[in-house]
């Protein structure tokens, strides 16, 4: 009977997934722009990432919440920390555990955006599968060492559409890493400390202008 039981539970959500084109996958988009583009001051997400990078093995964790709309664009509170698996390889790659709090702008979601982001990654996709509000999508990525070799990268991304874009990609993974985002509870902003913080132009620390200090003026 357990058998019978499990099997009819394997046919049913096998013939709940089915395989869509790009499409139908903006069809499905253009449905839920008023989830899609929902974005409040207070809404939060948790972003877990585990990757591996030549023998190092690590753990990041970022807090994100918004905390100010800004016309087109959101202001965006991260905390994040590194978390390293203890191993030689680390300690020879120079690699060191950290926290730190930071602020950048990012653009505020909006439909246009993320069809548009469809549009551009169109020829990679591999497929697009729908299973009830959720669609995972495969694609092959070329990528480009810094000595002009390419190779090419397959990733998966699954999407929650019954989640806002600023927290709907709840899966992203590839070869050694695997980032997953789940929603966490609003923020009281009243509580957030913007004292000593580095505030960023954008959400890539490495490549942008960043100046540290106290930025609280910034909820007021």
């Amino acid at each position: 009977m357990k058998f019978l039981i499990l099997s009819s539970l394997l046919v049913s959500t096998s013939a709940f997934a089915q395989s869509i084109d790009v499409k139908a996958f903006k069809t499905l988009l253009t449905q839920k722009q008023a989830i899609l583009e929902k974005a409040t001051p207070g809404m939060s997400k948790k972003v877990v990432t585990t990757a591996k990078v030549e023998d190092c093995q690590y753990s990041q964790t970022a807090i994100q919440t918004i905390l100010r709309i800004e016309g087109e664009k959101m202001i965006v509170h991260s905390k994040e920390s590194l978390t390293l698996v203890p191993s030689s390889a680390c300690i020879n790659a120079g690699y060191e555990n950290y926290e730190e709090t930071v602020v950048f702008y990012v653009a505020r979601p909006t439909l246009s955006a993320d069809l548009e982001a469809l549009d551009a990654s169109a020829a990679s996709i591999k497929s697009l599968v729908k299973a009830g509000e959720q669609v995972t999508m495969q694609m092959d990525v070329k990528e480009t060492d810094e000595d002009g070799n390419t190779s090419i990268e397959a990733l998966t991304f699954k999407y929650d559409l019954t989640r806002p874009s600023f927290s709907n990609l709840i899966l992203t993974e590839g070869e050694g890493f695997k980032t997953v985002v789940t929603d966490e509870k609003d923020v009281d902003l009243n509580t957030v400390d913007l004292r000593n913080v580095t505030f960023c132009a954008n959400d890539d620390e490495d490549s942008s202008d960043c100046v540290q200090g106290d930025f609280s003026d910034i909820l007021f």
